[in-house]
């Protein structure tokens, strides 16, 4: 990343705790100074919607959290397979738990659920304030944060009467090799999860629905649907407000129907063991004869049965019809009560981290017998984006696969000449909503482009869009009715540009993926505007909508069309166009790799593979909820993850006495790879392989989460660097095996220069040719040896993208290889003296940075272009144990270019900080970072600059970018007091990061933000994301005097920083001296006559800026005594 650029490219990692509109709200009342203030403010700025709901604590500051009592829970009762618990421990979970209620009660909380067989706690509601005292209740032993998490889908909807364009849902079993392990006879029902019970925690199930019913049953419990409950009711929907807040349960599990925005969960349960609908509507089985086998033609089903077609299922409503769940660990506590073996989570928040509240919730659940099963994310696949509660240990995170061959396609014939456009390559349009093309309609073809360029298309978005979204239109309304109108994908949602032309009496629609997508520069094919290779997943007829014709249109079919429209000859401008179906469909780019949409990982601080299975979830076809008998298709990870479900319902019935660890190896060990230039951290293992997880009978123990991860290697070249770690080989079966072992780079990686991996049993290196045999029910305990030399260790990167993709294989013959991904991310550490010398008046002093001579700045010798940027050392704060990198270290600020006059306008120059924190940062754009500012001088907080994820606050969905934004409580900008401004849109404000390190840094270019008297009067706090933990740089008021900063123009680096002498410091925070020069010359003495430290940060740029590092120096005490 290059420093100078001051580029916002960060990309990251988890849950944010977003209390902007809380912000807004406390300042809402400004002091009678502030009306007086003569600044120069800029104009015409907008203000957006923040899309972000409070975490963790509603608006009324009550936490929602899980409570874990210090008497463990009973684990699966009897009538579910658990052991018999003993009535002394049954009578302690009792006592505690009525204490606990009794405590909390006079806390002024609420107890809202019990738990009982997952763990011995309660979910419960309390004033913030009272945190402090049920922490330290005898009873407690952990209190969490509840997360809200949402349902993994992106796009979807009914397709039941599409004509013959309705797609098959039999692809996923066959490339997950589900159908191979299909053998069901006469007398047996081998290979289909027959005696195993799946879990749905989602929407419910409509149990009605002819891929759940046989023979009329369809009053719940049924055949297929065999328990189940509703914990929240139609209405349920936390964070709307009202009575959308309190759970309404009942004993019917039945899901909302897709009209009425359900149908998630009967989605996915029809994944996992729908038993299938034939091509005349006829549920498949009801025949004697109709069995489910590896020889069975599931392509001309109308629905294809599930993975396991004859495994139970229990429903657990934990959504309403909309919006999202608190309810996730009491899910899990009814699908244990209620004996499931396999447990399925399509749901999920970015930015997931390990320790969350449903993380003593699965660790029960696998000492139950249960296998959890959750959705990786749909956040993209930026690093650090996947989803909790997917990263907890013991979970089994599924990221998305594309294996969609084609997508249906549709063609333009010219109605006066019967012309195809593209002749005999018809130019193909992706037919997005999958409309039936069948009956023929004439329409003519209109473009639409913006005012203020002629010439080129146009967004397309309304004013007001879904949820109240607003938009700036850049076109004219006009009258569509019967036309065919073309425009551009970018900033609203398909659906919301469809709506829009829809009111105005349009016939279809055409939407160019590539043509000006972000920034409308120009409007020329093969420019940087020309970045959308690929179609979205398909949206389904309700999304955008089913009753218009939705094209869509990309690379070289845009060039054609785009030059047809104004064809010397026969211009298709304004021409009449029939559409019909392109048989051929069109070839999707992305066949069988990663969808784009598929959240990244690591997980967040220990660098864990997560996700470590990936399984098809793009246009996946199952039952639609309300329908009868009709099918639906979604895309997300919510789709990829009843796949794995299903396929773990199936080893358990191969293995019935497997426990969760071992099916989770199984199925992570057969894997297949996903292709070539496939980043781990991505997939995980691989493609999910039914066929060779049942067979599977040796096992490699890794773990709860059966990978392998060095997590952050560190190398300072001054040695050789070695790591290791352990895995164990299983032999569960009843033969001996034998099995050869290698380590090797993923497809199409390779292993770094000078950086090996070994493997060894015992002290033998397990060379080529060497074998390990197991007797039955044998184990061996094998190392993973990785070494990285001198050399090696000098190229290590520090961007946060350099990193290991390595596959330890065991291969025997006639038997499935197995596979242990092992991952790593390299960041070279830089070794360096720093000294301080005395200058010519007492506390001064001059600074020199001496680097090593085994740097990552040199190759072969030779010195690479660095630059050395000081940031003054203002203050520091203790350590305070707040997780997630949001416990505040050190604060640094710089100043550049500070004009004269400046109080009146800043026109040039930045103010920046820099903030570092006591542990790793993975992303910053995890937590949430409030500067404070005292724009009077009055000593009260009156405006605030943010740091927070851009996603999560302009769209509700994270995307691992920190942002910057100005909540305007005073009303300067006359957008509404409280309202919030995106300063980068605007230039204000820039941030930068690089992943994987303890610093965040922004930068201020407008000086209308400051104090009138001295310049940036500021504190800071930090706000864990994980969690509702905060930490302040202290009560006290730092500040940087910038008029002596451009009085002194003396460059890039002078600051005068000082300490407020009518405040006293806050305990915990050390506050540093003032410096005076460029020199770094300060004085050295603290408000009460000590003397105090000095430090400055460094951050140093090498490698012609493919690379940094920041390093935090403290000049000791006794250098400046």
């Amino acid at each position: 990343m290059s420093r100078q650029s001051h580029t916002a490219t960060p990309r990251g990692t988890r849950r944010t705790i977003m209390l902007i509109a809380m912000l807004a709200a406390a300042l809402l009342a400004p002091s009678a100074a502030a009306s007086t203030r003569q600044k120069f403010l800029p104009t015409g700025m907008r203000p957006i919607e923040s899309k972000v709901l409070l975490r963790g604590a509603n608006k009324n500051g009550t936490l929602h959290l899980v409570v874990t009592l210090r008497t463990p829970g009973i684990g699966a009762p009897r009538s579910a397979g658990g052991a018999a618990q003993p009535f002394a421990l049954q009578g302690a979970q009792i006592r505690e738990r009525i204490s606990a209620r009794a405590a909390i009660t006079a806390l002024g909380g609420t107890v809202n659920a019990e738990y009982r067989y997952i763990m011995n706690g309660l979910r419960v509601h309390i004033p913030a304030s009272q945190l402090e005292a049920l922490r330290a209740n005898p009873h407690v032993a952990d209190v969490q944060l509840v997360t809200r998490y949402k349902r993994m889908s992106v796009t979807g909807g009914a397709v039941s009467g599409r004509g013959g364009v309705t797609p098959s849902n039999g692809g996923a079993a066959t490339e997950v090799q589900a159908k191979n392990v299909w053998a069901q006879t006469l007398t047996s029902k081998a290979g289909t999860g027959y005696g195993v019970k799946v879990a749905v925690i989602d929407s419910g199930i409509d149990y009605t629905h002819d891929d759940f019913v046989r023979n009329g049953d369809v009053t719940f419990p049924t055949a297929k649907v065999v328990a189940g409950y509703d914990l929240v009711g139609d209405d349920y929907a936390p964070g709307e407000g009202g009575l959308a807040e309190l759970p309404q349960p009942d004993s019917d599990p039945m899901d909302c129907s897709i009209a009425n925005g359900g149908g998630h969960g009967t989605h996915v349960a029809g994944t996992i063991a729908g038993y299938g609908i034939k091509s005349d509507g006829y549920t498949y089985g009801i025949a004697s004869t109709e069995r489910y086998t590896s020889t069975l033609n599931t392509s001309t089903f109308r629905l294809a049965p599930g993975m396991a077609p004859l495994a139970s299922l229990i429903a657990i409503r934990v959504f309403g019809c909309d919006g999202s769940t608190e309810l996730t660990a009491d899910g899990i506590e009814k699908a244990v009560a209620l004996g499931a073996k396999v447990i399925n989570l399509s749901l999920g928040s970015p930015y997931g981290i390990k320790g969350g509240a449903e993380q003593a919730a699965i660790n029960a659940a696998e000492k139950a017998g249960v296998t959890v099963v959750i959705a990786a994310g749909n956040d993209g696949d930026q690093p650090f984006l996947v989803a909790s509660p997917s990263t907890e240990d013991g979970a089994i995170s599924v990221a998305a696969l594309d294996d969609r061959a084609s997508y249906p396609g549709a063609k333009l014939t010219f109605s006066d000449t019967n012309a195809v456009l593209g002749g005999a390559s018809p130019v193909a349009f992706s037919n997005t909503n999958v409309f039936d093309y069948t009956t023929l309609v004439v329409s003519p073809i209109t473009s639409l482009f913006t005012i203020a360029d002629p010439s080129a298309y146009s967004l397309g978005c309304p004013a007001t869009g879904d949820d109240g979204a607003t938009y700036t239109p850049d076109w004219a309304s006009a009258d569509f009715t019967g036309k065919t109108v073309i425009l551009r994908r970018g900033t609203c949602t398909f659906k919301e540009k469809v709506d829009a032309m829809i009111a105005l009496g349009a016939f279809g629609v055409i939407i160019l993926q590539s043509i000006n997508v972000l920034d409308g520069a120009d409007n020329t094919l093969g420019t940087g505007d020309d970045d959308n290779a690929s179609y979205p997943p398909f949206q389904g007829p309700d999304t955008p909508t089913g009753n218009i014709r939705v094209l869509m249109l990309n690379g070289t079919g845009e060039t054609a069309l785009v030059a047809a429209l104004t064809d010397a000859v026969t211009p298709l401008e304004g021409a009449n166009v029939s559409i019909s179906a392109l048989a051929a469909g069109i070839a999707n780019p992305n066949y069988h790799t990663v969808a784009d949409f598929s959240s990244g990982g690591p997980r967040w601080g220990d660098l864990a593979l997560k996700p470590e299975l990936a399984a098809p979830g793009v246009d996946i076809v199952s039952a639609a909820s309300g329908s009868g008998g009709g099918v639906a298709w979604f895309s997300g990870t919510s789709m990829a993850t009843p796949v794995v479900a299903g396929v773990a319902a199936l080893v358990k019935q191969a293995n019935p006495t497997w426990t969760p660890a071992l099916i989770k190896s199984a199925l992570i060990n057969t894997a297949k790879s996903v292709g070539s230039n496939v980043l781990l951290r991505s997939v995980g293992a691989g493609r999910v392989n039914a066929l060779n997880a049942v067979k599977a009978k040796v096992t490699i123990d890794a773990g709860p989460n059966a990978t392998m991860s060095f997590g952050m290697v560190y190398g300072d070249a001054t040695a050789t660097l070695t790591k290791s770690q352990k895995f164990i080989v299983k032999n569960n079966g009843t033969t001996t095996a034998s099995y050869k072992f290698a380590a090797a780079a993923a497809a199409g990686f390779t292993i770094p220069s000078g950086v090996t991996l070994q493997i060894k049993y015992n002290t033998t290196q397990m060379t080529a040719g060497k074998s390990l045999n197991l007797g039955r029910g044998a184990s061996a305990t094998m190392t993973v040896i990785l070494t990285a030399t001198v050399a090696a260790q000098r190229n290590f990167a520090t961007s946060g993208e350099s990193s290991l993709n390595a596959i330890v294989t065991a291969t025997s013959s006639g038997k499935p290889s197995l596979r242990l991904p092992v991952f790593a991310m390299f960041q070279h550490v830089e070794k360096f003296t720093f000294g301080a010398l005395p200058g010519t008046s007492p506390y001064t002093y001059s600074y020199a940075l001496t680097t090593g001579s085994q740097d990552a700045h040199q190759t072969n010798g030779t010195s690479i272009s660095r630059s050395i940027y000081p940031y003054v050392w203002l203050a520091r704060d203790g350590r305070e144990r707040i997780g997630n990198g949001a416990d505040i270290k050190n604060i640094g600020v710089n100043a550049q270019d500070i004009p004269v006059g400046w109080s009146t306008a800043m026109e040039a120059g930045q103010f920046e900080m820099a903030i570092t924190s006591w542990d790793l940062m993975s992303n910053p754009a995890l937590n949430e970072w409030d500067i404070e500012l005292d724009t009077d001088d009055d000593g009260v907080g009156d405006q605030v600059i943010v740091l927070a994820d851009t996603g999560l606050v302009n769209t509700g969905y994270a995307d691992g970018t920190l942002g910057c934004f100005f909540v305007d409580t005073l009303d300067w900008l006359d957008g509404g007091a409280g309202a919030i401004y995106d300063f980068v849109d605007y230039g204000e404000c820039e941030t930068y990061v690089n992943p994987v390190t303890s610093v965040v840094w922004f930068s201020i270019n407008s000086g209308w933000l400051w104090g009138d008297n001295e310049g940036p009067n500021f504190r800071v706090t930090s706000y864990n994301g994980g969690g509702w933990d905060s930490d302040s740089s202290g009560s006290d008021w730092l500040y940087v005097d910038l008029d002596q900063v451009a009085l002194s123009g003396a460059g890039q680096f002078v600051v005068d920083i000082g300490m407020d002498p009518g405040v006293e410091a806050a305990a915990g925070t050390e506050w540093l001296p003032s410096f005076s020069s460029a020199s770094g010359a300060g004085t050295g003495v603290g408000k009460d006559g000590t003397t105090l430290s000095l430090g400055w940060f460094f951050w140093n740029e090498f490698n012609a800026g493919t690379g940094s590092e920041v390093y935090e120096v403290l000049v000791p005490p006794e250098l400046v005594d």
